[in-house]
């Protein structure tokens, strides 16, 4: 056991020499956290770790990390490892990359029914109109399948309720 000398209340207390080499310069915790609240940078939770600011305020509820909202083109688009060319399946659908298109979704794609049926008509669709698949196979994007309507209720009428029941079954 050694006598060594507290660098904060300047008491003298028994410590082993292993201790001394791990930084143990102090005789209570007490004294340990006045050090700490003194210089921050000191005694960090990790090993050659810049330390900036309180460690409460670091990892506590709420905090916004660094890179919050901001995007990061060199790994977006054509750059991203998982890039397919622009063409994603996105469940039933397909859809396409293209991040100029003004109904476009916040990931910048657009379905590709859309795409099809704004080229054969010479404008872009309105948001309120709707493409109906003919067959049924939403995969199938040839300009014989789709419909174009005006609105959902009217694509309601025509397409969806049209079929009569007997005993809970379609015909």
């Amino acid at each position: 056991m050694i006598k060594i000398k507290c660098i904060i209340c300047n008491k003298f207390f028994n410590t082993h020499k292993c201790f001394i080499k791990k930084n143990k310069k102090f005789c209570s915790r007490k004294c340990k956290g006045v050090h700490q609240s003194i210089y921050p940078n000191k005694g960090c939770f990790k090993k050659n770790h810049k330390y900036i600011g309180d460690r409460k305020t670091l990892f506590r509820k709420g905090h916004i990390p660094y890179n919050k909202n901001k995007k990061r083109p060199e790994l977006s688009g054509k750059n991203h490892h998982a890039w397919k060319g622009g063409i994603k399946n996105g469940g039933i659908y397909k859809y396409i990359y293209m991040p100029n298109h003004p109904f476009c979704t916040k990931q910048r794609y657009v379905l590709k029914h859309r795409l099809v049926m704004e080229k054969h008509i010479g404008r872009y669709l309105k948001p309120e109109e709707i493409v109906h698949h003919i067959n049924g196979k939403t995969k199938d994007n040839n300009i014989k399948n789709l419909h174009l309507f005006s609105n959902q209720s009217e694509h309601i009428k025509t397409f969806h309720n049209n079929r009569k029941r007997i005993k809970g079954k379609f015909l």
